[in-house]
């Protein structure tokens, strides 16, 4: 039973983060998943280094992410939606940084 929750929850995970961009915001890196689109990238002016820089931050967090989503898959929904939400803040305030 829990490894058919596991691999559920790890499908569920994968189609959002598959299914992002087309919103424009990535449910645990935020827009900055936009950087990934290369033309998105060279609109706004940014260098393939900076490019390259918020890429690795991005598998950087995605990986957090996942951690934080088993960490917290047993917790009620309000206090994994709340830590979900400072996650996603954090990342965006750290991926402008990087810029």
């Amino acid at each position: 039973m829990r490894s058919i929750f596991s691999c559920c929850w790890t499908a569920g995970l994968l189609v959002l983060a598959l299914a992002a961009p087309s919103w424009g915001q990535d449910p645990f890196v935020g827009r900055i998943i936009l950087v990934n689109d290369g033309q998105v990238a060279k609109d706004i002016g940014l260098a393939d280094a900076d490019v390259a820089k918020l890429k690795e931050f991005i598998d950087h967090r995605l990986v957090e992410a996942q951690t934080l989503m088993n960490a917290t898959k047993t917790a009620p929904a309000a206090e994994r939606e709340a830590k979900l939400a400072e996650f996603l803040a954090e990342s965006e305030k750290q991926g402008l940084e990087l810029l």
